[in-house]
């Protein structure tokens, strides 16, 4: 029974440990290097090249057909 107990302690304060131990590691949102990561300067949105595959279309339509 004291040996549950003890194993309860240790389990518990790893618990409190990590968690504590994490949330100082952790980024706040509301910081400004978060801030700065999340918008960078200089960076456009970038569009999406989608190439024509209407050349493809008699390969494709032959392809179905069977």
């Amino acid at each position: 029974m004291v040996f549950q107990w003890l194993l309860a302690f240790v389990v518990i304060g790893t618990l409190i440990v990590t968690l504590y131990s994490d949330s100082l590691a952790a980024k706040k949102k509301h910081s400004s290097y978060f801030k700065t990561v999340q918008k960078p300067t200089g960076k456009k949105e970038r569009e999406a090249a989608i190439p024509n595959l209407s050349q493809h279309d008699q390969f494709f339509t032959k392809l179905n057909a069977f």
